[in-house]
């Protein structure tokens, strides 16, 4: 039950306001009162009321004065004021104040139980979204481990990434400080992982977990690092050592490949081979050294009879030679510019594949190409907010490594070109609609909740969206800010207000979401050319 404190220095008036209302059939309780600013500043700090009804003159201290201490000390309460000035400068210094009411004595109890009631669920309306807020930040804090490893397996696997700014975005919004611009990553394989499980899922998922805490512990010492489970049974990472120079970077890399290897025999008594790929600089360059180490631990797995090809260090893994990047990224551009030259190019990409010698016949290398292929594709999807069940299904298939890997050249171009011909459709289709899913859903809330107090913040946490990306996006699909379109829509139910009912001027602007019938005279001159009287 909310809390009202009572404060005006006639107790005739005071205990008419107390005892006069059936306070509990409007969900209130009278918690205190008191007959002066000076005893109200002791009552409101042990009650903390969340509703103050304020007469302006008193002894020791007046209204005003009181409102101007109590403010920082309850800064969420409403302070109603009850005033027998009926002065400008009086009502000026209490919004100053933040005074929410400024009521002119005598009023009739009907007049007072309106505001009073109105007051109330203004604030009921305060305390839903701080807890609504609240439940949003608790659920972020509690995925962000899941998030931060989804944007490491992005930046894993796809050079395809957002702007400068974004990407400085997202480290804050993750919580994420890299000691410097260069990264490394690296893939870890169980070799006896099934034996070890005995076909078991859930022992080899505990098995795949307990290598990640210790690879965690090992990456992180003197570095930022990190380690996800794939669904392909590995452990991929990323690491981001100091600003050392290159040979020390790489010295450091083979003490923790060695140390991980040797502490993971240790504890577990498994046995893994552990590859970095070579230190590059710049987020666009990590997916080089995800597919250098993933080239060396599947060169690895292929060719028993070499057992120490290298941790990818040097730039000399088969997928690393043979991978052309500059083609991915043109497919990457022909698919956002909507140009159907992405299929052709991606079928240019395997016939230089399939015509390399050094993987001539060699079908898994072209179906590990295809996969990355893939998944940069499917992150542009993604980014663009396409979750369509042809082209995931057709993903899912080209994902099936060891299946894919067992079939003919023929049949992994197919798929990839398959894939790439649907992404390209539903790309078409997404951006030949007038607005974005995420727009109409910011465009909706809007119109449910514009005679509110409408905070940015609020609506991209009503989204799970990222609020400066929002507001990009936003600005981008329909061609003005957020703030603009709120007030455009408020000024449009406003005038409509005008012309078709008798409400006063401040009755409207309380229903279109300001609270200051002032300042919403204001912004209706300024959208309209015109005062709402003038207007109507």
């Amino acid at each position: 039950m909310l809390k009202v404190m009572v404060v005006d220095d006639e107790e005739n008036i005071r205990l008419g306001i107390v005892e006069g209302i059936d306070w509990e059939s409007y969900g209130l309780e009278v918690a205190c009162q008191a007959a002066n600013g000076r005893d109200a500043l002791i009552e409101a700090k042990l009650h903390r009321p969340d509703i103050i009804l304020l007469d302006i003159n008193m002894p020791f201290v007046n209204g005003l004065e009181f409102a101007k201490v109590v403010r920082p000390l309850l800064p969420d309460s409403f302070i109603i004021i009850l005033s027998g000035y009926n002065d400008f400068e009086y009502a000026k210094e209490a919004i100053k104040y933040g005074v929410s009411e400024y009521l002119l004595k005598p009023i009739s109890p009907l007049e007072l139980m309106e505001v009073i009631v109105k007051t109330r669920d203004k604030l009921t309306e305060n305390r839903r979204k701080e807890q609504f807020l609240e439940s949003l930040e608790q659920q972020f804090r509690e995925s962000l481990p899941a998030l931060r490893e989804k944007w490491v397996y992005d930046l894993l696997h796809s050079s395809y990434l957002d702007s400068e700014i974004e990407m400085k975005n997202k480290l804050g919004w993750l919580g994420i400080d890299f000691p410097s611009d260069k990264f490394a990553a690296c893939v870890i394989r169980i070799e006896d992982l099934a034996e070890r499980s005995s076909g078991n899922e859930e022992g080899k998922h505990l098995f795949l977990y307990a290598v990640k805490n210790i690879s965690d512990e090992i990456l992180n010492q003197n570095a930022w690092g990190l380690s996800i489970v794939t669904n392909e049974g590995l452990l991929e990472a990323l690491i981001s050592l100091d600003g050392r120079d290159g040979q020390l970077y790489q010295e450091e890399l083979e003490q923790k490949a060695g140390s991980l290897e040797k502490s993971i025999a240790e504890f577990l008594g498994l046995t893994v081979t552990v590859q970095f790929g070579s230190i590059y600089s710049g987020y666009g360059q990590i997916a080089f050294s995800y597919r250098e180490a993933y080239g060396s631990v599947q060169k690895r797995k292929s060719d028993k009879k070499n057992e120490k090809i290298g941790r990818g260090i040097e730039k000399d893994s088969v997928l690393g030679l043979v991978f052309p990047f500059e083609k991915e990224q043109e497919i990457v551009r022909h698919l956002k510019a909507m140009n159907e030259r992405a299929v052709s190019v991606t079928a240019d990409l395997l016939d230089e594949l399939e015509s390399n010698e050094l993987i001539a016949g060699e079908t898994g290398y072209l179906a590990e190409v295809a996969i990355q292929i893939a998944r940069t594709v499917r992150k542009l999807l993604a980014d663009t907010g396409i979750h369509a069940e042809d082209a995931d299904r057709q993903y899912e298939q080209l994902c099936a490594v060891d299946d894919l890997a067992s079939e003919v050249a023929s049949e992994i171009r197919t798929k990839l070109l398959q894939y790439v011909s649907s992404g390209l459709k539903e790309i078409i289709k997404t951006k030949s609609k007038p607005y974005r899913v995420e727009i109409e859903q910011v465009k909706k809330y809007i119109e449910d909740h514009y005679n509110q107090d409408l905070s940015l913040k609020a609506i991209s946490s009503s989204i799970f969206m990222n609020l400066n990306y929002l507001c990009t996006i936003f600005k981008n699909e329909v061609g003005e800010t957020v703030n603009n379109y709120i007030t455009r829509v408020r000024m449009e139910k406003a005038t409509e207000l005008l012309r078709t009912t008798d409400l006063k001027v401040f009755e409207i602007a309380e229903r279109v979401g300001y609270p200051n019938s002032n300042y919403f005279s204001y912004a209706f001159k300024k959208f309209t050319g015109a005062a709402p009287i003038e207007y109507r």
